[in-house]
């Protein structure tokens, strides 16, 4: 209900939900960050919830963020702020979600994050016990050239493998982007 209520920006009957005890920050499920994340698309939304205890930090089990959703789907102006009102590059697995974005500022916001210094080869979801891959990774799989560079520029290992023991390059393979592929090839061993 309280989703329903964030999408349609229903305040009174937000605030009605904390006053009755919703903890704003409670996670939804497993891989489902607070609602916080579902409001996004609205800077006066995201100061209500920060006005009213939303922590951008707030992390599900699997590790999501409200501030991992606004880097994958939001704004740089909204990325900016929830850094500001306590968003930290600790958590959130934030340069995996700035290879999931599909917006034309992708490297805006690859750059943003990796000045404040953000490692570019941790595995998604290694602390966990499982494991998906880096963010070179998640670029490379997504045919995403200009990201997979801008990694590799700063540092992104392209011999780090996933759990199953794959590279970057092979993602870009299974998913028949050649422009990575060959990208990747002289760097990954291969060349």
């Amino acid at each position: 209900m309280f989703l329903y209520a964030t999408r349609l920006k229903s305040y009174v009957i937000l605030k009605a939900f904390i006053h009755n005890g919703w903890d704003i920050n409670a996670c939804l499920d497993y891989w489902t960050p607070p609602a916080l994340a579902f409001a996004l698309d609205d800077e006066t939304s995201v100061n209500w919830f920060l006005e009213n205890g939303a922590n951008p930090d707030a992390q599900c089990d699997s590790g999501c963020t409200p501030l991992s959703m606004a880097v994958k789907v939001a704004p740089i102006e909204t990325i900016k702020l929830l850094l500001s009102r306590g968003g930290t590059i600790e958590h959130g697995w934030l340069l995996h979600y700035v290879a999931m974005r599909e917006l034309a500022d992708c490297l805006e916001i690859l750059d943003l994050l990796l000045g404040r210094g953000l490692l570019v080869s941790d595995v998604m979801y290694r602390a966990l016990g499982t494991g998906t891959g880096s963010a070179l990774h998640f670029a490379a799989g997504r045919g995403q050239l200009d990201i997979v560079r801008r990694l590799i520029e700063k540092g992104a290992d392209p011999l780090v493998r996933d759990p199953t023991g794959q590279l970057a390059i092979h993602w870009a393979q299974n998913r028949d982007y050649e422009s990575v592929v060959d990208f990747l090839r002289p760097l990954s061993g291969f060349g």
